[in-house]
């Protein structure tokens, strides 16, 4: 069995991108039933609020020093990027940059209840519906959706419940020295960082497997 830890946030444009790398690479290898892939939370921003009225655009601009039109011109080429990795419609520039931290309870809830999908379900929320991921109502129908059962999501929300899952994760982030997603580690220790490792990752796999 080969296990893969693999710590993303919904905010991570690169994340997304690197799913849709690794899911291309992983229907290269044929029977892949032994290998597992375990999804861990991660924050970029934790203090990000749950409701914003500026852009991703303006984010950009203000954390890399860079002019509004110069960061508008980097995300469409993170855009084209995403598109050309398969991902229709992907449109990190018009994604709200608000809170993570339910999106991610919301997806260990859903693990926990044996809903399948959730994770790949709110990375198209953010990236390609554009849809505000820290509102519960979003959040609750989204749920819904994926065939959670309505009033029992909107209690999960409204609690503090698998807010320690998450913060597990992170914990584990930071004691295997994560810090930065997406972040591929292998039991052995060899780990892959960012968009376009998945033919090292491969690499490794097929040496794990023989």
């Amino acid at each position: 069995m080969i296990k893969i830890e693999h710590w993303s946030d919904y905010r991570c444009p690169f994340c997304y991108i690197a799913d849709a790398e690794f899911e291309d690479m992983m229907k290269t290898l044929g029977d892949t039933s032994d290998i597992v892939l375990i999804n861990k939370a991660f924050e970029l921003d934790p203090e990000a609020p749950k409701k914003v009225d500026y852009s991703t655009a303006d984010v950009f601009s203000k954390k890399y020093g860079m002019s509004y039109d110069a960061a508008v011109r980097k995300l469409g080429m993170i855009d084209a990027y995403g598109r050309k990795v398969g991902i229709a419609g992907y449109n990190y520039s018009g994604a709200q940059p608000v809170n993570s931290f339910d999106a991610h309870r919301l997806t260990k809830y859903a693990e926990a209840e044996g809903v399948k999908g959730m994770y790949d379900r709110l990375m198209k929320a953010y990236f390609v519906d554009n849809v505000n991921i820290a509102d519960f109502d979003t959040l609750v129908g989204i749920a819904v959706e994926m065939g959670l059962d309505k009033e029992e999501t909107e209690r999960m929300l409204r609690s503090d419940r698998y807010a320690e899952d998450v913060r597990r994760d992170e914990y584990e982030a930071y004691q295997a020295r994560v810090a930065s997603v997406p972040t591929y580690l292998f039991e052995d220790g060899r780990r892959f960082a960012g968009a376009g490792q998945a033919g090292q990752i491969k690499e490794v796999i097929l040496e794990l497997l023989q």
